[in-house]
């Protein structure tokens, strides 16, 4: 395999592999449901019939507190359809399809809570969900669903409203890498590193990244370490792949 067919494989596999961890962070994007349930339970009666659009928004959150999603989305589509201004079921929907992959429906109903609340002040009085939590949630989405110049602009607006969210590097690191803009991408992979060092999917795309710039040896430190890494987290697949580059990067 040629070498840049080699780098090339390895960044597919690298993205991959953080693609499919990116689910387990965007779970913060239900925690406010979740969080929210012992508020709801506790202060509000939730209504046996439910009548209102917010009785049907306050079933949905309790569903979802049990993790009955699918019934949660049932009510929360309710909900909408008496009230199709009603920001918050579209936010309570949203993340739940979200979680359950269902990624482009998601982010619709995310843009609806923007085009109805463009200051998310129908948000602000849930527990655990900010308006940084927001945009986090739809970056995260977008990198996965391969709109990295989308992406970027949500999380650049997640890092104007709290920069010590560390965990927003990373996503905007993995989209400026993928579209080849490594003076962009490493520092804010550097940042990725420092909040979790022990990430060998992160020093592989930053060490691709400094090969690309043309820095051979400091390419070869990093991926000499993502691949010590990959073999202490017994990632065979990431392990084989980045000693493979190493090798070629060594010999030319």
């Amino acid at each position: 395999m040629k070498l840049i067919n080699l780098v090339r494989a390895t960044s597919t596999m690298t993205i991959a592999t953080i693609s499919s961890l990116s689910l387990c962070h965007a779970t913060f994007a239900s925690n406010f449901i979740v969080s929210t349930a012992p508020h709801y339970n506790q202060k509000i009666a939730i209504s046996a019939e439910p009548k209102s659009a917010n009785d049907y928004f306050d079933l949905g959150v309790k569903k979802v507190a049990q993790k009955d999603y699918r019934v949660g989305i049932i009510n929360f589509d309710q909900a909408i359809k008496l009230d199709p201004k009603l920001a918050k079921a579209y936010l309570g929907r949203g993340t739940v399809k979200i979680l359950l992959e269902d990624l482009r429906n998601g982010l619709a109903d995310l843009d609806q809570v923007l085009a109805l609340d463009p200051k998310l002040n129908s948000i602000s009085y849930i527990p655990n969900m900010k308006p940084e939590i927001f945009y986090m949630m739809r970056g995260v989405v977008k990198v996965q669903l391969d709109d990295y110049k989308g992406a970027i602009i949500e999380l650049d607006r997640v890092i104007m409203l709290n920069p010590k969210l560390t965990s927003v590097y990373l996503y905007r690191g993995m989209a400026k890498f993928q579209l080849k803009d490594d003076q962009g991408a490493i520092p804010d992979l550097d940042r990725a590193v420092a909040a979790d060092p022990q990430s060998a999917n992160v020093y592989t795309m930053r060490g691709m990244s400094k090969f690309r710039l043309g820095q051979k040896q400091a390419a070869i430190t990093d991926l000499e370490k993502a691949a010590q890494l990959a073999r202490q987290e017994n990632n065979t697949q990431l392990y084989q792949t980045v000693k493979a580059l190493l090798d070629r990067i060594k010999a030319s």
